[in-house]
């Protein structure tokens, strides 16, 4: 079933140009904004960040020790601009992309690959639980941060931290932490391919078709991802070898926005060629059984009357 799924998926995508052009134009659209918002607050804390060309002189001629308490009085002097800066930018790259990405999910429902899904009032509340799941993610990533420089001061050598602890304590937290993002970003992923008027009752019909079609959706997921990793090794030769070749710095970095540009639009194409085959599976799905298998975990989404 997977295989006529992904087959299927193919020619859908293929023969509704429509379809891609609005998955393209919401996500860059996002992309263009993210990229102005960032800049906009580089600018802001690096303008904050006083120029003395004294104090540059004496970085360069004191030793390293002295240049690092230097930079770290620096840093504790923006520390809270920056702190500001970065909550506001990422609230409002948390707004732009809830409005965009249920507004384009809405419209890419309309068409016929995908087929009726959830309404728009559902995806607004599906986009906003991604966004909170991310940046519910990004303060769990800065708190292990922060335990992990106590321990690592705690326990440390001289006068540096402990290296060894403060990646003892990082690397299994960013595991951790990566590993529940992309698992819960990816089951919300399929919600909006099922009808319902409430985000709750989506999310409650997909983790049913997940736990039915368990083995048709581990197969299109792998499929999709060597695809990717396939597609990523490409666009790292292209620019190496792009590297390699053109000597002028201009022409340069023209061609490796573009072998980005490209890799991105493929990539689009390969997360709606996915979501089109799991339509697929979603069509072979028993409708009457789409809110009635909660998973343990979900029993309080599944039921309507619990709002």
């Amino acid at each position: 079933m997977a295989d006529n799924a992904l087959r299927q998926a193919f020619r859908e995508v293929l023969s509704d140009p429509a379809l891609l052009l609005i998955e393209l134009a919401w996500r860059w659209t996002f992309g263009l904004i993210s990229t102005g918002v960032c800049l906009s607050a580089a600018f802001l804390v690096l303008g904050s960040v006083p120029f003395d060309a004294k104090r540059l002189r004496f970085l360069w001629i004191s030793s390293p020790w002295q240049a690092a308490q230097s930079l770290s009085f620096t840093l504790l002097d923006v520390g809270r601009k920056l702190l500001l800066v970065g909550v506001l930018a990422a609230l409002l790259l948390a707004i732009f992309w809830v409005c965009l990405s249920a507004w384009g999910r809405y419209a890419t429902l309309e068409r016929p690959a995908l087929g009726a899904g959830a309404t728009l009032r559902a995806c607004f509340g599906i986009s906003a639980v991604r966004a909170g799941i991310t940046l519910a993610a990004l303060c769990a990533w800065m708190l292990a941060g922060a335990l992990a420089g106590l321990l690592g001061s705690a326990t440390a050598v001289g006068v540096l931290p402990n290296p060894v602890v403060i990646l003892t304590v990082l690397l299994p937290a960013l595991a951790l932490i990566l590993t529940g993002w992309s698992f819960f970003n990816w089951y919300l992923s399929l919600a909006p391919l099922f009808v319902a008027n409430d985000w709750k009752q989506s999310a409650a019909a997909a983790w049913s078709m997940v736990r039915q079609c368990s083995d048709q959706v581990l197969e299109i997921s792998m499929a999709i991802g060597l695809l990717r990793a396939l597609l990523f090794v490409i666009a790292l030769v292209l620019s190496f070898a792009a590297a390699a070749v053109i000597r002028s710095e201009r022409i340069l970095i023209c061609d490796l926005i573009a072998i980005s540009l490209l890799y991105f639009a493929a990539g689009d194409f390969l997360y709606l060629f996915r979501l089109v085959a799991y339509a697929q599976i979603r069509d072979e799905f028993p409708v009457k059984d789409q809110h009635s298998i909660p998973s343990p975990g979900l029993s309080f989404i599944a039921n309507p009357a619990s709002d």
